[in-house]
This record gives C-alpha cells, structure tokens and sequence, in this order.
C-alpha cells in the first residue's frame, strides 16, 4: 500500500469518531433547513417566520451537547460510545426537528439548560446548577418542572443552600414581569381558564380544547398535580432508593413527567422537557428505546394536528391522553419494579 494512502487511512481511523459527528451535525441541520423551507407559508398564529425558526434549528446543537455530557456522567466512561449516540438522537429525533424548523420554538435552549442543571447536580456544583435552571426560567416556565427533583435533592441531604432555590423564581418573575411569552409560562391554562390546551394530559379527557366554563376547577387541577408530585417524593424518599447521582435522571424526569401530566394548560414546553428526559432514561436501560419512541409520537403529534389539520389526525385527542397517562404509569412502574429497592432488601 503507497505510503500516501497508509498515512489517510490512519487518519481516517483516528479522527471516524468527530468525523461522523460533523456529518451527524450536517444531516441534522440541513433537514432542518429543507423543512423549514417547506413551511415557509404556514400562519403566523401556528408558527414564528422563517429566519425564527432557522434560529431556532441552531438551539438544537447545544442541546446535543448537554446530552451528550450527561449521558457521559452518568456512564462515567470516557471511552463509552453513549454520548454520541445521545448527541446524534438528539439532532436526528423528528420531535426537535419539528418543533424548532416547523413551529420555530426555541425548546432547544432552554431544555439544554436543564440538562445541564441535571448535569452540575451529578457534579455536586448545585450552586451552578441553580444558575443553569434560572437561565432556562428566563426563556421558559416549564423549568420550573424541575423543582420537585432539586426539593428531592435537598430532602436527602445534599448541600444546597435553601436560598438558591430563590434564583429559578427570582428569574421566573423577571421574565413574566417583562412580558415575554415566548415559550408559554407555567398558569397558562389558568390565564386561558382551560384544563386543556395542546398537550395529551389527563385533563384531555374531561374536555377537547379550551373552554371557560372549567375555570372553578382550576384550582383543584393545581391541587392534584401538587399532590401527585409531593406523593411521589415521599414515596421515593421513604423507600430505600439507591441515592446514586447516577440515577438523577430518574427522579427528574418521573417529577417533571407527573407534574406536567396534572398541570393544567400544558403545553409543547412540557413536552420537549419530558420526552428528552425519556431518551436520556435509555441509555441507562435499553428496554426504554420503545417508550421513549412513543414519547416522541405523542410530543410530535397535536403541534403536527395544528399545523397540517386535525382530519391528519387518525383518532381523537381522547386517544393521544389515554396513551400519555398510560406512559406515565408504565414509567412509575418501571421504577417501582426494578429501581426503587425494597424495605426488606436492606
């Protein structure tokens, strides 16, 4: 073999790795592209503008990376082939496409900052933590989906400063006293006095769309969701659970998942947080690929019904919200069933 051709090959075995990222990054970024040209005419009232939503697609890169990283936390090996897959999962997952080069939400930057809150936790560095959760509160309330894993944190005697939890509602109330509503705020169904938005909740059962007259039961809907995520941390923290930082993506994402599912109003926010979360969940268990698959046809699915219309849809609204509560219980399964260890074990 002619040195020439010796000397490319070593090359090519040496660098394969950034090598298929970059093409990874090319293919991501150039659907993204070629989809957002084709919905160039959708209304403004489903969609932002183009050059937005071509903003929006880049948002999708550091989100990548915050995967990728964590995944590598959690694996805690360098050499592990896992976060490139959960960097290439990322870019090549049709729920990012679509929601960044189709509607023009900026979901990637402000979920990549949750993981990356997720990621200082791991770390120990929950002061950076805190900060990375404020910065995603100023772009979106679904953050806030993230309290009841740092109040589970905080429960089982890590070393957080009870007044760091200010900064995430210090700047929760910066952003709504602005006046920016960019990405939906967290009482958006209580300022819309609807049970039920876009996002297949419980609450999709009782009514189809919004309606008015669900207003007094707005306050009950908080409660459920309140009690709901408050009972699942007792349970969790009364049961031996193996207190690994490893296993913070659970906790994570089992609070955001049932506060969301009870929440009233939720919206795509809630659903780009959790279903990210799922994926993460995979590469811990392979057996979660499937579910986590699902997770992306039911986040995809009403943002798809608004922008293609609702005759796209093969089955009613009722249907998406008995599979998305179906989710949440096979999750709380899974965990009850093979993570949360038992009192007789101990």
């Amino acid at each position: 073999m002619p040195a020439f051709e010796k000397k490319l090959l070593t090359w090519f075995h040496k660098h394969i790795d950034i090598l298929l990222l970059i093409a990874v990054s090319a293919l991501g970024l150039l659907i993204r592209f070629m989809l957002s040209s084709l919905h160039a005419d959708i209304s403004a009232d489903i969609s932002a503008d183009v050059m937005t939503r071509r903003v929006c697609m880049l948002f999708d890169i550091p989100l990548a990376v915050a995967a990728a990283l964590l995944v590598r936390a959690n694996t805690g090996k360098k050499e592990s082939a896992q976060p490139k897959w959960a960097y290439a999962i990322m870019l090549i997952s049709f729920g990012n496409i679509f929601a960044s080069a189709a509607i023009g939400k900026a979901s990637g930057l402000w979920v990549a900052l949750c993981l990356v809150s997720i990621l200082m936790a791991v770390k120990d560095k929950y002061l950076w933590a805190f900060a990375a959760m404020a910065a995603a509160c100023l772009i979106s309330s679904w953050a806030l989906l993230l309290l009841p894993f740092f109040i589970y944190v905080y429960i089982r005697g890590e070393k957080i400063s009870l007044p760091a939890f200010v900064l995430p509602l210090t700047a929760e109330l910066i952003r709504l006293l602005s006046g920016i509503d960019r990405a939906g705020w967290l009482p958006e169904g209580l300022s819309q006095k609807s049970l039920y938005v876009a996002y297949p909740s419980f609450w999709g059962f009782i009514k189809e769309g919004s309606a008015a007259e669900f207003e007094h039961y707005m306050p009950l809907a908080f409660a459920v969701a309140l009690a709901a995520t408050a009972a699942l941390l007792m349970t969790v923290c009364r049961r031996s659970y193996c207190f690994d930082k490893q296993r913070f993506v659970w906790i994570a994402f089992l609070g955001c998942f049932t506060a969301a599912q009870l929440l009233p109003g939720a919206g795509s926010g809630a659903a780009a947080l959790t279903t990210i979360l799922a994926w993460m969940l995979v590469f811990e268990d392979k057996l979660l690929v499937i579910p986590a698959l699902i997770m992306e046809v039911l986040r995809i699915w009403p943002a798809a019904a608004a922008v293609y219309g609702s005759e796209w849809m093969p089955f009613s609204i009722q249907g998406l919200c008995w599979i998305q509560t179906g989710m949440l219980i096979f999750y709380l399964v899974f965990f009850y069933k093979n993570k949360l260890d038992r009192q007789e074990q101990v």
